[in-house]
């Protein structure tokens, strides 16, 4: 276990990785491409850091937030799903697969989620406040209870997800709509 409270400017592709991260804050690390294997990473926070094409296999992310991190592709489908827990504030998540995951309560701030993959999820109750989701894949989501207000660029068939008591601004209709191929003037 690192006891270690802060790891900074670590460079990661070329550094072991611990079996476990408690409480730990990583700052400016670059993890670009790694493949974490069977890591524990509880109660962390990485800020500033990227984690650009990284593979979770089996990866513990319990109670883990990621702010202004560059996440561009990363794998988080693999990763242990019954401990994952994440918060995700200003972070670049394109093309990032979130496929088959519980994200239930999942608050996604200021995050730019173009392209990213959320088929299969259970998106109960999460948040996507100020975040771009164009391209985004929901297919057979649940996104009961789910805050769309302030995100924008989606495309959500409700035909195809579980939309009950879901938030949408009215300028996102278009995003539920499109669907149909109806014209909205």
């Amino acid at each position: 276990m690192k006891m270690k409270d802060l790891i900074k400017d670590i460079d990661f592709r070329s550094e072991k990785l611990e079996q476990e991260y408690i409480g730990v804050t990583f700052d400016h690390c670059d993890f670009t491409e790694v493949v974490f294997g069977d890591v524990l990473f509880e109660d962390c926070v990485f800020t500033a850091c990227n984690l650009s094409l990284c593979k979770s296999h089996k990866t513990s992310w319990n109670g883990v937030r990621f702010e202004g991190c560059k996440m561009t592709g990363i794998n988080f489908s693999d990763a242990n799903r019954f401990t994952f827990r994440a918060g995700f504030k200003d972070c670049q998540l394109q093309y990032a697969s979130f496929q088959g995951l519980s994200l239930i309560g999942t608050r996604f701030e200021g995050c730019l989620l173009e392209e990213s993959n959320f088929a299969d999820c259970i998106l109960k109750k999460a948040v996507f406040n100020g975040c771009e989701l164009r391209m985004a894949e929901f297919t057979r989501c649940n996104l009961e209870y789910a805050d769309f207000t302030t995100a924008h660029g989606y495309v959500i068939n409700p035909n195809e997800n579980r939309l009950t008591h879901a938030k949408f601004s009215r300028y996102g209709v278009e995003g539920l709509l499109a669907t149909y191929k109806i014209e909205i003037v």
